[in-house]
């Protein structure tokens, strides 16, 4: 909950941000006509009168949140009504409980007017059977929606169809986070292969990097989503989960590049120069151990270092610097795992939202968060003088902690891509740098192939086969398992539903190549 003295801090900012947003919105009503349909005569219907982008709307909202949910009815939600005439209702489920709930949710059909939601199995079968609203052929009336890169919608499309508005990221955006004073310390230097990386996490465990003479770091944590194992997978020149390899479609751990990065983790969790409870460690407890100053690396994205991460370390020690490496070469080039385009999609079931006029009223809205200036701004830094300040012209983040706890929520859980019209920035060189290197790495971004394919037994039992995979992976690194163990744990994969994936991308795949 906020405190009574931090929402009277907000108070004028929110007023002052609101007597600008109700300007733009007036004018913007003057131009926005995509939330209304005519009717076969000519005529606007009532009901598009009543869900026209200019009339006010109640949007109940369902998403994932990390940390403690924002209250309702809070200054960045008075300021989001007042600039698109939506008071949103929303609806945070905790992260670790989010597929759960997504599920439970579905299945009762008591949904939200818009949900985000994970493009998993229940939600493609959920799509496949009319659950949700196609927005395909509405979004060529939504210009900045329209826009976004074509690569984010084919990565939630169902059957050729687009169901939802994708979450949009950078694609070269995933990368290591490191203690670079420690690294200086020590005298050593940025890693290039996995062979450094490993010699740096093996330094900042055993040598004493913040010399306090006490043995109390450890050079690595990993947390129980495991997701930063693909990436290693792709350094050492395997597939991004799926790919052709030798003319043939492979999952990933059939790959020697399998082995060599279950041999990488392996020797890190043998010698204890990582959590040895990272099967079961959750990412906060990660961040939680960052922050304390004991970890040499954590896997994150590329701004990281220079916001959440780095804000965090430098709380509890103020003369921590952070610094990050994207790609490692080791033998292949340098290479990065490309991110899924997209971190979710936002979903408008039918059951909760009955008319298409209402549809485009919703869209209007995710419109107007992206295309508007003061909305995007909102979402990218702030409020100012309270999360930012004016410097020159450009903006300046002042209060991190805050923007984490209040503006990050609605930027992160419903939609990321707030980056089209924003107020310009003055960052920090870090975040300067992760910025250009997300744009640098698009080169040796190596992405799966396979993420719109259809796949039958995928959608029926995609998650218990990976859950296989991964638990066949920890238990390699663990000990418990040694190569010809892992390899009967892929066999009954392949007799579980494995094959029958494989032989389904085969046929999906053998269709785009004759193209």
């Amino acid at each position: 909950m906020r405190s009574k003295q931090f929402l009277k801090t907000r108070a004028v900012p929110v007023l002052l941000t609101a007597a600008m947003a109700t300007s733009l919105a007036a004018c913007a009503s003057k131009t926005d006509t995509s939330a209304t349909t005519s009717s076969p005569t000519g005529k606007v219907s009532a009901e598009d009168k009543k869900f026209a982008a200019d009339q006010p709307y109640e949007l109940s909202l369902s998403t994932s949140i990390a940390g403690e949910p924002p209250a309702p009815g809070n200054e960045v939600e008075l300021a989001i009504q007042k600039n698109t005439g939506v008071t949103l209702k929303m609806q945070w489920i905790p992260a670790a409980a989010m597929k759960d709930k997504e599920n439970i949710m579905i299945a009762s059909g008591e949904l939200p007017k818009a949900m985000v939601v994970n493009y998993d199995t229940p939600v493609l079968s959920a799509m496949r059977n009319g659950t949700f609203w196609e927005l395909g052929p509405l979004l060529k009336d939504y210009p900045t929606l329209s826009k976004i890169d074509p690569s984010f919608y084919n990565n939630i499309k169902v059957d050729g169809k687009i169901y939802g508005i994708p979450k949009a990221r950078e694609i070269a955006r995933n990368a290591t986070i490191y203690r670079k004073d420690w690294l200086d310390a020590l005298g050593l230097k940025e890693p290039k292969t996995p062979e450094d990386q490993y010699n740096i996490i093996k330094a900042f465990t055993l040598n004493d990097p913040d010399k306090n003479g006490k043995n109390d770091t450890v050079g690595y944590n990993m947390n129980k989503d495991f997701t930063a194992f693909d990436k290693m997978v792709v350094i050492f020149g395997g597939p991004n989960r799926w790919g052709v390899v030798d003319g043939k479609v492979t999952p990933a751990w059939m790959t020697k590049a399998n082995m060599d990065a279950l041999n990488w983790y392996k020797r890190l969790y043998d010698e204890k120069l990582m959590n040895q409870d990272f099967a079961v460690t959750e990412k906060a407890t990660v961040d939680k151990n960052w922050a304390a100053g004991k970890i040499g690396m954590v896997d994150a994205v590329v701004l990281a270092a220079g916001q959440s991460q780095g804000t965090a370390v430098k709380k509890n020690n103020p003369a921590a610097q952070t610094d990050f490496f994207t790609t490692l070469d080791a033998g292949s080039g340098p290479r990065i795992d490309g991110a899924s385009y997209n971190d979710g999609f936002v979903a408008i079931p039918k059951s909760s939202v009955k008319t298409e006029a209402e549809v485009r009223r919703i869209l209007s809205y995710f419109e107007k968060m992206s295309a508007d200036p003061e909305m995007a701004t909102l979402m990218n830094s702030g409020m100012e003088g309270i999360e930012y300040k004016v410097d020159n012209g450009l903006i300046v983040q002042t209060d991190a902690d805050k923007f984490g706890k209040f503006i990050k929520p609605y930027r992160d859980g419903v939609s990321r891509d707030y980056s089209i019209n924003p107020k310009a920035t003055k960052d920090d060189p870090l975040v300067k740098k992760g910025n250009q290197a997300a744009k640098d790495n698009l080169k040796n971004a190596i992405l799966n192939p396979f993420l719109s394919f259809n796949s039958t037994t995928y959608l029926e039992k995609g998650a218990e086969l990976d859950q296989m995979i991964t638990d066949a992976r920890v238990k390699y690194i663990m000990g418990k398992l040694d190569g010809a163990g892992f390899q009967q744990e892929v066999d009954k994969w392949l007799k579980a539903g494995g094959q029958k994936i494989i032989d389904e991308y085969t046929a999906e795949y053998a269709k785009t190549a004759k193209k």
